[in-house]
């Protein structure tokens, strides 16, 4: 789905986009799930919103502590976010030399494409974002909730019924890309998320080097892999802009 060396090139347009969303939302709280060294949460945090990053590889959230050790609106958090509380298999992926790779890590047993072999499984603490708001840890209201979970993304809507942003972003993969079936079939988030009032979206589709925008689930080549931005009815002016 995505090779480390190559990430920044690849995702610019999500990153753009995201730019874009860090000038023009007026909650200026940001969830991250699956933040990794914290790239897509850079413009929210230089703006100066509040952000909470969550990132389960230690070796990750090391690289984001000291990407962003002067910024005090960071909180970085080291459980595994999921539809529940408690403790899940967490699939470590592994580069062909057999260190541990930058990417594919997930509690989803995904597949395996050119850029990485599966390691061993770990225990991790997981976390649902609806306990953190339950609990007072992260408000109910915010202005942009990103998820990026290797396959685990719609697991991590389902348990965020509480949790109201004005754009949520997820990532996804079609049916014939290599990873195979993706546990978050994007038309099951999309499904979901209109049930919640988020009826408007743009979909990024990347294809090899191109990128292909679309606003149909329908229209997602079958063989792309990208991130589909949904946006809440009051957003609309946002959404057509």
């Amino acid at each position: 789905m995505k090779s480390g060396s190559r990430i920044e090139h690849l995702q610019s347009s999500e990153l753009q986009l995201f730019e874009v969303l860090a000038r023009a939302v007026s909650n200026h709280h940001m969830i991250d799930v699956g933040a990794h060294h914290g790239d897509m949460l850079k413009p929210f945090v230089n703006a100066g919103w509040t952000v909470d990053a969550c990132e389960p590889i230690e070796s990750n959230r090391k690289r984001m502590k000291e990407r962003f050790s002067s910024y005090q609106n960071l909180t970085i958090h080291s459980e595994a976010v999921s539809n529940s509380s408690g403790h899940k298999d967490f699939h470590l992926a592994l580069n062909s030399d057999g260190e541990l790779h930058e990417y594919y890590h997930s509690l989803e047993l995904i597949g395996v494409d050119i850029h990485h072999r599966k390691g061993t499984s770990i225990r991790v603490q997981t976390v649902a974002l609806d306990d953190l708001v339950r609990t007072g840890r992260l408000p109910s209201k915010i202005g942009v909730l990103k998820i990026d979970t290797e396959g685990h993304d719609l697991a991590v809507l389902q348990g965020a019924s509480l949790v109201e942003g004005d754009v949520i972003s997820v990532e996804f993969w079609g049916d014939e890309h290599p990873l195979g079936k993706s546990p978050s079939p994007l038309a099951e988030i999309a499904r979901l998320l209109d049930t919640q009032g988020y009826s408007s979206f743009i979909i990024l589709c990347h294809r090899g080097e191109d990128i292909e925008c679309r606003n149909s689930v329908a229209s997602v080549p079958p063989d792309s892999w990208g991130n589909a931005f949904f946006f809440r009815g009051e957003q609309a002016a946002l959404y057509e802009e």
